[in-house]
């Protein structure tokens, strides 16, 4: 990995795994384009990147979980767990699919403009509500945490959707969605050290592997801030233009040349 290929793999990682835009789509487009892809020791420099901005933007959230709310976090995460370890190889295969890619992208661009007809009509009082997920509520959003498994579904845009539409304020599914992802970067993390120990580890650059971690780890922080402020002001329709946008060049790139 050269210097330029860990900035790329790192604003990619650090923008996108947490804006609702795909962080699996722009690595299988970067991959398409110019030959920059994940090898299992980048994904787990940089996975544990973005877990670190997560716990650190949401720490003061993260210290008062109870047990009980901990452990509807790791069950609504199951789905998302079985299913990705029984699809794993067709998962695999399908990560570098434009075709599938640039629908995907269409479908990301669906859920945002959702949510972004969502945050218009939900009440101000019922915006700014901080309110502790039912266990049905983490179900629901754990659920479709399966459909963002292909390349291309936004894993943020989809549980915000859902989120939202279940009943939780704008904050709370914010804040849900990435607590969510916490079980879901740990195993993911796993089951690469796992690949790791089967397979070996490859060359290990630590330059431009720390250097990725450092830009994911800043732009994963930023993003969420920027996010946030999305949300708070109820811009998320622009994420719905990028995605689809997005996804229409993909296709016509895919059918057209």
């Amino acid at each position: 990995m050269t210097y330029l290929q860990a900035i790329i793999l790192g604003l990619i990682q650090g923008l996108t795994e947490f804006l609702p835009v795909s962080s699996s789509g722009h690595l299988a487009i970067s991959q398409a384009l110019f030959g920059i892809g994940e090898t299992a020791l980048s994904t787990i420099f940089l996975h544990f990147a973005t877990l670190l901005a997560i716990v650190i933007y949401f720490w003061s959230s993260i210290r008062q979980l109870s047990l009980r709310q901990w452990i509807g976090i790791w069950l609504a995460s199951l789905p998302v767990f079985v299913v990705g370890f029984l699809a794993r190889d067709w998962l695999e295969v399908s990560s570098q699919n434009l075709s599938l890619v640039g629908w995907s992208l269409l479908v990301t661009a669906g859920l945002n403009f959702l949510t972004g007809w969502l945050l218009k009509t939900q009440s101000v009082q019922a915006s700014q509500k901080i309110q502790s997920p039912t266990l049905l509520q983490m179900m629901k959003v754990g659920l479709t945490q399966v459909v963002a498994l292909l390349p291309g579904v936004s894993r943020s845009g989809t549980t915000i959707a859902t989120g939202m539409k279940s009943g939780l304020s704008r904050q709370s599914a914010f804040e849900f969605s990435f607590l969510l992802a916490i079980p879901a970067i740990l195993v993911a993390t796993g089951y690469q050290i796992y690949k790791i120990i089967d397979g070996g580890a490859g060359n290990f650059e630590a330059g431009p592997l720390l250097l990725a971690s450092l830009i994911a780890f800043g732009g994963g922080y930023l993003s969420l801030r920027w996010l946030a402020q999305f949300l708070k002001q109820a811009k998320f329709k622009w994420f719905g233009v990028y995605a689809g946008c997005l996804g229409i060049l993909v296709l016509i790139g895919q059918y057209l040349f």
